[in-house]
């Protein structure tokens, strides 16, 4: 059974940056060690100054790291992760069937799994919550975003990462989160959204 890995990205990499050295290195020690078939990396193009998305930016950076012997995919077409997950899960139906892992910031797991499981294995979102629910209950706790942590849920493994952010990040996490799992239901506000992120960022 072919190995897919989803990879979700923060902008285009800075190697001088701690952040991408730390993100870079910890997807690489899971790609060394999981031997993908298929990598997916994740987000449009951010920087008006260039004509690289920050997917094609990520994949550079980790094939710049380690040698990797597999097929590389990139999405470029979202600017949300509501977008991201959706994209994504296009280009997972022509591969058929595999083991799956996504990775993605510490800050961004609640989103990201709720929106993940919907997709790529045909949640309701009662079932998705009902999921979640009976895995922190099984914990004891619900686990701490500081942490490094590695959750299975029904065949899709989840990585996230804790990359030093600091407490405004949380908080914008959080406020996102909450708005971009409703954007299935409101289109209109999706839209509204990706408008104001191209405009302040001066793209067409």
């Amino acid at each position: 059974m072919q190995r897919i890995a989803i990879i979700h990205w923060y902008g285009r990499v800075d190697m001088n940056s701690s952040f991408y050295q730390t993100y870079i290195r910890k997807i690489c020690e899971k790609i060394l060690k999981n031997k993908y078939n298929n990598i997916i990396a994740s987000w449009w193009f951010t920087d008006k100054n260039t004509n690289e998305s920050e997917a094609w930016s990520m994949m550079n950076a980790i094939k710049k790291t380690i040698d990797i012997n597999c097929d590389r995919v990139l999405e470029e077409w979202s600017v949300t992760t509501y977008k991201n997950i959706l994209e994504c899960g296009k280009i997972l139906s022509n591969f058929g069937e595999g083991e799956i892992s996504v990775f993605c910031s510490n800050i961004h797991l609640p989103k990201v799994i709720y929106q993940s499981n919907q997709t790529y294995l045909w949640f309701s979102k009662e079932d998705t919550i009902d999921k979640i629910q009976e895995l922190f209950k099984e914990k004891g706790t619900t686990p701490a975003l500081s942490w490094d942590v590695e959750i299975l849920i029904n065949g899709i493994t989840y990585y996230w990462f804790d990359l030093g952010r600091n407490i405004e990040a949380y908080n914008k996490a959080i406020r996102s989160s909450i708005v971009e799992t409703h954007y299935d239901e409101f289109e209109n506000l999706h839209e509204d959204f990706v408008n104001y992120r191209k405009k302040i960022r001066w793209l067409k």
